[in-house]
């Protein structure tokens, strides 16, 4: 008879702690997972709890930023290849921009299907050609920006978002200002 109180009791203590532990789980997955789309004084942004994506059209620029991204740049004319990794911040030109969404999978032999992980890439490629092009100005650079481990919700949040920039992109390619 002793026994049953103190069972009461360590379950008393135990149930709550347990609930919040799930709580905890469940609002971190709900965080990571939560994406919007807002309209913005001159422009479109997408936010996600690991990056956002901002397109300025009065600057004809895609902000970026980033908790943990990869950004190669190279100058057109050649030379070296620079890389950053880590948390970015970037201001890439919107004129010929390209966006690709891609869901990583893996597979467990030559011949096994591929299976999803549940987690995409982002790559955007810039380059600032066609704007030295239109001021008749040789050089330029390319940037190729990738962001890696976005859940699969998220990225299949942003790839309307993206798929709208792309006809601005194309314009802005054909006629620079």
């Amino acid at each position: 008879m002793d026994l049953l109180p103190l069972i009461a009791w360590t379950l008393l203590a135990v149930v709550p702690l347990v609930g919040a532990v799930f709580g905890y789980i469940g609002y971190q997955a709900s965080h990571l997972l939560r994406s919007e789309v807002q309209s913005v004084p001159g422009g479109l942004r997408f936010s996600a709890s690991t990056f956002m994506v901002e397109a300025r059209r009065f600057e004809n620029t895609v902000q970026v930023m980033c908790q943990n991204g990869h950004c190669k740049t190279q100058s057109l004319e050649g030379g070296e290849e620079k890389t950053r990794t880590g948390a970015l911040t970037l201001a890439l030109p919107a004129a010929g921009m390209r966006i690709q969404v891609a869901q990583i999978v893996v597979r467990n032999g030559p011949d096994a299907a591929a299976t999803p992980t549940g987690f995409s890439t982002i790559v955007l490629t810039a380059s600032d050609e066609s704007n030295f092009k239109a001021q008749g100005k040789i050089g330029g650079q390319r940037c190729i920006v990738q962001l890696h481990s976005i859940p699969d919700p998220v990225a299949q949040t942003f790839k309307p978002f993206s798929d709208a920039l792309e006809p601005w992109f194309e314009k802005l390619e054909r006629d620079p200002k």
